[in-house]
């Protein structure tokens, strides 16, 4: 999944499982819940994840926490994208899919 190219995503987790995952990903990770952002220190750059109001919906009878996000990155050659992006999929991402 490309994760930074603009367009928004949806996060399909609670705020407690994105506070349990992120910090596997090795980056060191500040979120500011006052402006609705983690940080990601990625390499010499940043990673960013804004994030809007966490929502829920139902589906056939059980409630599944979401959040949309939009990714931002800053200082970030393509390889440090590349490999941030499988390292995101690899400890983020649940499911399948």
């Amino acid at each position: 999944m490309k994760y930074f190219d603009g367009k928004p995503k949806q996060f399909g987790m609670s705020w407690a499982e994105i506070n349990q995952r992120l910090p596997r990903l090795g980056y060191a990770v500040v979120a500011d819940e006052s402006s609705q952002q983690i940080q990601l220190e990625v390499e010499e750059g940043q990673a960013i994840i804004h994030y809007g109001p966490e929502q829920s919906r139902k589906i056939a009878g059980i409630t599944l926490a979401y959040w949309d996000v939009t990714f931002e990155a800053k200082n970030l050659d393509e390889q440090a994208l590349a490999e941030f992006e499988r390292r995101f999929s690899l400890y983020v991402q649940k499911g399948g899919g």
